[in-house]
């Protein structure tokens, strides 16, 4: 039985991942919406956290927000599928991604270039918020002055 449940899981997965995009996610919406009527038990406990969550909206209002809910984990369940089998340059064609933030550590390696310090002098500097960055500008200002 469990191979029979896992070639039937595969073939799902495969057909899921040879459709266009915008197929799987109308899909995934489909079927998220059907385990809203399907999963009484989940049905029931999104009810109850939404009706507690938002008090003044109406029981027909609550509903409709978990069932769009249950039809956006559709989608993004068939999109994970779909864009697991991707290849990057498939990629930026379909999603539209926000250009990353630089992280405090990018920020780091910046200055580390600009002031030619070895990485050795970071890692062993004491690292809080406060004594990197004050460490960081006084040796940038030094190199910048020599």
């Amino acid at each position: 039985m469990n191979i029979v449940i896992y070639w039937l899981a595969r073939s799902v997965i495969a057909l899921i991942q040879a459709l266009p995009i915008r197929i799987v996610a109308r899909l995934g919406r489909a079927g998220g919406g059907l385990a809203f009527f399907l999963t009484a038990r989940y049905r029931h406990v999104t009810l109850d956290n939404l009706t507690q969550a938002f008090p003044e909206k109406s029981a027909p209002e609550i509903r409709e927000i978990a069932k769009e809910n249950f039809r956006r984990i559709g989608e993004n369940y068939a999109s994970a599928i779909k864009t697991a089998a991707m290849t990057p340059l498939q990629m930026p064609r379909t999603l539209n991604l926000p250009a990353p933030k630089k992280s405090w550590f990018s920020k780091i390696m910046t200055v580390h270039k600009a002031a030619s310090l070895p990485l050795a002098t970071l890692a062993t500097s004491s690292f809080t918020r406060g004594s990197a960055n004050s460490f960081l500008s006084s040796n940038v200002r030094q190199r910048i002055a020599a």
